[in-house]
């Protein structure tokens, strides 16, 4: 059967378990990002704030550890996506930067606004199908 198990840490135990879970979670949705990228997982649900919302909802109707492993594997998924090379998140200054470093000459400001001002219109329009998935996905009664 499965039940609870509480666990015991020294301090520098808990902070080498707390990143060893950071790096689990981190392997398994970068390789759950990257089959369905390649076209090999076709399970790969996409929720936006909504359903994240939702999800902490029940997460915390079930208690305060589930809900706080929620919100733990939440901070861990905005970190990777935060890190991504798409414009507007730190990842594509990091990218923007190795580019400089490599050539040796800075990107031009002008060239890094419009960049940033794609990546902003593209995050903002995920955003919105996103939501526009999470409502309909509530008012047809999916994974409800």
């Amino acid at each position: 059967g499965v039940g609870y198990v509480p666990l015991s840490f020294s301090f520098t135990g808990a902070i080498s378990e707390a990143v060893a879970q950071c790096w689990v979670q981190s392997v398994g949705i970068l390789t759950q990002l990257g089959n369905a990228l390649v076209g090999k997982s076709k399970d790969l649900q996409l929720g936006g704030i909504v359903e994240i919302t939702r999800q902490l909802s029940n997460a915390a109707d079930q208690g305060l550890k589930n809900f706080l492993a929620m919100m733990a594997g939440l901070s861990v998924v905005l970190g990777l996506f935060n890190i991504l090379p798409i414009p507007s998140l730190d990842g594509s200054k990091l990218l923007m930067i190795m580019i400089e470093g490599v050539t040796r000459r800075q990107i031009p400001a002008r060239a890094q606004m419009w960049i940033q001002v794609g990546g902003l219109i593209l995050i903002l329009g995920l955003m919105v199908f996103l939501t526009i998935g999470d409502v309909m996905r509530i008012y047809s009664g999916v994974g409800s």
